[in-house]
């Protein structure tokens, strides 16, 4: 007997209105934020904290009634269908390749001339000067696939470039040549994955062990990836940039954006990378929290019950597909937010009491997940060579257990203590054993720890805030939810040996209070995650207050505040 189970017509067309409604608010509520770009550029009566971002970028939706997604690019021109463009000769003009983009897909032209004109050589090698012409017409681009990018090998200075379109706009960015650079690095943040599951895996031991690398605990800036997420792009913890918006969707006018006086990582490597590109696969990863900054591609791919493709799996892809373009890069900043084994996970039953199941479950999603940095790995050594490339892994939080909501009190130890792995190029001058002296750290934020490796890789000097005043390492934070009314603090004293929390009032940062004297908290000491007050004594007490205010101030030595979306240039 055959059986044929068709999808649910209804289903679908329920999925299919809940989509179009998204669709309706989204381009509604971008064409207001477009228009009000416009109005306030003509009135220019912003505030000095509402500093409008500078760089250009192309947001494109790629959104289904299953999955949402954005692909954002780094763009060098607004769209059109003829650029000329001329190029004063000289060294800085190198240009290794040409990225032409195509906002509705690169189907939707129906003719296209590339004219890379005088590529003049003699300064630069023997090769004589010549001309680089493409032209495709419409049977030649229906016969491609409909990607959004076309890359152009020139690996030459170049003087002028004259493209022409017919059918659809473009735009490009152009990728250069840096040939002291060689630093080819891929940063994965798994979601949901503690350390213990990480040190354990099959994957770690049989694996990822055998090659020289750095293994050590840490804590995750933040107990949710709201507030993790933004300190893992910026290497600064949750009091730099207090972001942590669960209200606000997308699209809102109000949605909490990274300061844009504040760098992310990829802007700060813009001058020791050649490329830089972001593979995310969550809600909160998507771009409008202004996390594209720094990146010539930032792919977001908001999978909600889906496991796969995940971010892992989506780069793995495009090391296979375009194996040419990152084989030829001297250096590259790759940077993922994998599924992990966020829930929902992947569902094994095996057993009869379903506690056991719900752990077996997870720890199934947490090594398919680790698989897949394997098979990314295996990956890498075939396409890109491994043994030139660093890489490091880490956490943004650890599991979300059955029944988690953010909206219930969660930061402990057990849910922020996270794995750091690091994995050095075979080019790097110095043994991650040796990297930090790890006898001499406390408990440490996993941020520090990665700053201090990304320092050294690069030979930049990415600011680290203080977390040990005096007796305390001040180690992780979290809003209250829903409505963020208080912040709390996870602290680990190494005297006594205990992990406190303090909670604060949040209008004490936000309002700009937090040197006023006293300081109102209320302090727990925490027993197996267990939350219990502190009976401290009141100079104790006095002493921590006044260490969290220190730490507090540390992070604060900038007075960098949460932007909102309505604020930046969607002209």
């Amino acid at each position: 007997m055959n059986y044929i189970i068709n999808k649910s017509l209804i289903r679908e067309i329920r999925e299919f209105i809940k989509y179009i409604i998204l669709l309706l608010r989204q381009n509604i509520s971008f064409y207001l934020l477009k228009q009000n770009t416009n109005i306030r550029l003509k009135s220019q009566t912003y505030s000095k904290d509402q500093k409008i971002i500078e760089r250009d970028t192309i947001h494109i939706c790629k959104s289904s009634s299953t999955t949402r997604s954005w692909i954002s690019y780094f763009i060098e021109t607004e769209p059109t269908k003829l650029l000329k463009k001329e190029f004063r000769l000289s060294s800085s003009t190198y240009i290794k390749m040409i990225r032409l983009i195509f906002p509705y897909g690169f189907r939707s032209l129906n003719e296209l001339k590339v004219s890379i004109n005088n590529i003049d050589l003699q300064k630069y090698c023997s090769t004589q000067p010549k001309n680089y012409i493409i032209k495709l017409n419409q049977s030649q681009i229906r016969y491609s696939r409909n990607v959004n990018h076309l890359d152009i090998n020139i690996n030459a200075p170049i003087k002028s470039i004259n493209i022409k379109s017919r059918g659809s706009t473009f735009t490009y960015q152009t990728i250069r040549s840096l040939e002291n650079q060689k630093q080819r690095t891929v940063f994965i943040v798994l979601d949901a994955i503690d350390y213990l599951t990480f040190s354990k895996s099959e994957i770690y031991n049989n694996y990822l062990s055998l090659d020289n690398h750095l293994l050590t605990k840490a804590y995750s800036p933040s107990s949710v990836t709201g507030s993790s997420l933004p300190s893992l792009l910026t290497l600064q913890p949750f009091y730099t940039h207090l972001i942590g918006d669960y209200k606000e969707w997308f699209y809102s006018h109000n949605l909490e954006c990274i300061p844009t006086n504040l760098s992310t990582l990829a802007e700060l490597l813009i001058s020791k990378s050649e490329y830089r590109e972001a593979f995310t696969s969550f809600s909160k990863t998507m771009p409008f929290y202004s996390y594209y900054r720094g990146f010539s591609l930032y792919n977001n791919r908001c999978s909600g019950n889906n496991f796969s493709p995940s971010a892992l799996d989506l780069f793995r892809i495009n090391l296979i597909e375009q194996q040419n373009f990152y084989h030829s890069l001297n250096s590259f900043f790759i940077f993922i937010h994998d599924i992990g084994a966020h829930p929902p996970v992947y569902p094994i039953a095996e057993g009869i009491e379903s506690e056991y199941n719900n752990i077996n479950s997870y720890q199934y999603s947490a090594n398919l997940s680790l698989s897949k940095v394997y098979s990314l790995i295996q990956q890498l050594r075939k396409d890109v060579n491994y043994n030139t490339t660093n890489i490091i892994i880490t956490s943004d939080h650890t599991e979300s257990k059955p029944g988690f909501s953010k909206n219930e009190f969660h930061l402990t130890p057990e849910r922020t203590c996270v794995p750091i792995y690091f994995k050095p190029s075979q080019e790097s001058i110095f043994d991650p054993s040796t990297l930090l002296n790890l006898k001499s750290i406390s408990p440490a934020p996993s941020i520090h720890i990665i700053s201090s490796i990304i320092n050294k890789l690069y030979g930049i000097n990415i600011q680290q805030t203080e977390y040990k005043i005096n007796n305390i390492s001040w180690l992780s934070s979290v809003y209250s939810y829903p409505r963020r009314n208080y912040i709390f603090t996870l602290g680990f004293d190494n005297i006594n040996q205990n992990y406190i929390c303090i909670r604060i009032q949040s209008s004490i940062i936000l309002k700009r209070k937090i040197e006023l004297n006293p300081l109102e908290i209320n302090l727990y000491i925490i027993t197996n995650s267990i939350f219990k007050p502190y009976h401290c004594t009141a100079t104790f007490k006095k002493q921590i207050i006044n260490d969290l205010r220190s730490y507090i101030l540390k992070c604060r030595k900038e007075p960098f505040y949460p932007i909102k979306q309505k604020y930046y240039n969607f002209s």
